[in-house]
Parts: C-alpha cells; structure tokens; sequence
C-alpha cells in the first residue's frame, strides 16, 4: 500500500473524528488509491459509533460515491441511519439478515435500482415504497408477506419482481400498470386458479411464474 494511504488508514482506526477529518482533508488534496480505503468509507456509514449518522459520514459519502454495499447474512435486525447519507447506492444486498419491518432507511435511497431483501421475516411493504422510482429489480423471496401495496404500481421501471415463498393470497389490480415488468416469481404462496388468472389477465406481456 501507498505510504500516504496508510497515513490515511491509520488517521481513520485511532477513532477520532478529528483525526478522521484530517485523514478526508489528505485525500482530498493528494492522489490517493481509492480501492483499499472504499470499504473502510462503507464501514463508516455501517454504524460506526464515532461516525454514525455524523457530517463526517456524509463527507465520505460524497467523496466515494458508493454504488453497491451488501449486508448480506449479517444477521442484522436494523440498518444504521447512516445509511440514508449514501445517496449514490444503485443496488443494495440485504438479504439474509432478521428484519421484522421494512427498514425505513431505505426510503431515503431514491437511486436504488436493485433492492434484495430476500430471506428475512417481512410481513408488509409499506406504502411508501413507491418512494423508490428508480427501481428495476426487486427481490422479496422467502419472507412472511401477507399482501403487497397497491402503490407498487408506482415503481413504473421495475423489470423483475421476486416474491415467491410468501403468504400472498392476492396481488393489487394495480400491478397492471407495471408494464416494463418482464418476470414475476409467485412460486410456493397461496393464490388460487382464479387468483392466478386474473394475474396472467393483468399482465399480458410478463413471464409469470406460480
């Protein structure tokens, strides 16, 4: 490694924030190897408790521009407030982990085109969900979902829509105006024949799988 990026990295591991703005002022005035710092930035937003939720995280945030971070498997039950500061995220691994709610957090990350939630103990989306525009994939395998919100409709560039291994009975009328949709899981929930062809009705054009 660099000399100077190790300057940088040990600035950053004596947990102080003074330090730490000083290790953000070196690299914004010097060239420095971004790949081995980019996670270390990640871990800042992830809940360190020096910098979580600080103007220091928003800083780094800003000078990375982190596109992808995958908290997959971590067993988690909550995400950090921290991580709404990661503006530029475009896709976003949470699957695997214990959440019992939609973490709110993530309504704040308007980017978002891929979101996987896969595997966790959801029993609702909220509403608010269609918050998220951007959004071409979207996977919600093996959870406890009950019913989905008809304001999903609103996620008008979702192409590919997971959501087998649930306790779905019914999906919205509404999903009708996703038409860039191209596949739809429903394996493994609980939609009757009738459910199932008024879902083939709604959306001609989609590779449906029950």
């Amino acid at each position: 490694m660099k000399p100077l990026n190790e300057k940088i990295l040990a600035l950053f591991q004596t947990g102080s924030e003074t330090d730490a703005e000083l290790a953000l002022m070196l690299m914004k005035a010097n060239d420095f190897d971004q790949k081995p710092l980019r996670e270390l930035a990640v871990w800042c937003f992830s809940g360190y408790r020096y910098w979580n939720g600080t103007t220091l995280a928003a800083k780094l945030a800003e000078l990375f521009k982190v596109k992808i971070r995958s908290y997959s498997g971590e067993i988690l039950s909550e995400l950090p407030e921290s991580l709404g500061l990661l503006t530029h995220l475009k896709m976003l691994d949470v699957s695997r982990n214990e959440f019992e709610q939609f973490p709110t957090v993530l309504l704040q990350l308007t980017n978002l085109k891929v979101l996987l939630l896969d595997e966790n103990q959801l029993s609702y989306l909220p509403p608010e969900i269609s918050r998220l525009k951007r959004l071409k994939k979207l996977c919600l395998l093996n959870n406890g979902l009950t019913e989905i919100p008809a304001s999903i409709s609103k996620l008008r560039n979702l192409e590919y829509l997971e959501l087998s291994e649930n306790e779905l009975k019914a999906i919205p009328t509404s999903i009708r105006r996703l038409q860039k949709l191209k596949e739809l899981y429903l394996e493994s929930n609980y939609l009757s024949s009738e459910e199932q062809y008024k879902i083939r009705k709604l959306l001609p054009n989609c590779k449906i799988f029950f």
